[in-house]
């Protein structure tokens, strides 16, 4: 009689054993769960940020063309040679394009602070078909608008 219930005891040790081990693995699994859930929105997270600051540095580098571009035109402009402003100026428009292009879908921010300057581009495409000295001003104030956008 002891035997048998020597081996009862141990039956119901081993179902509660293995009901224990059952609800411990089902914890584990529902954190993993939830840490896996948790990886994958951080890593999403951090691909939309990168996204955006790839966005914005090409953006950036197209700007720095844009900029150099414009003082070409200014120094040109300001030594009468409106043929080589233009080209510079065609240069600069071209850039500022690319800039805006690569700022559109992901560093929309960014874009946004680019749009202050497609004024002033049509207003210097203006003087410069006007052979107009005066657009060297505004040519200033445009490198310094994307002087700013840069340094941020």
């Amino acid at each position: 009689m002891s035997g048998s219930k020597t081996i009862i005891i141990l039956i119901i040790v081993f179902v509660v054993a293995l009901f224990l081990g059952f609800l411990m693995g089902s914890k584990r699994v529902s954190d993993v769960r939830r840490e896996l859930t948790e990886l994958k929105t951080e890593w999403e997270s951090q691909s939309a940020t990168l996204k955006t600051e790839r966005a914005k540095a090409l953006a950036q580098k197209e700007l720095a063309m844009c900029k150099w571009e414009l003082v070409q035109t200014q120094t040109h402009a300001s030594q009468r040679d409106f043929g080589k402003a233009t080209e510079a100026f065609n240069a600069a428009r071209d850039a500022f394009t690319r800039a805006t292009i690569a700022a559109a879908d992901e560093a929309k921010d960014f874009n946004e602070a680019l749009s202050p300057l497609k004024e002033g581009f049509e207003e210097i495409q203006a003087g410069l078909d006007g052979n107009d000295v005066k657009i060297t001003g505004r040519l200033a104030e445009l490198i310094n608008h994307i002087d700013l956008l840069l340094s941020q």
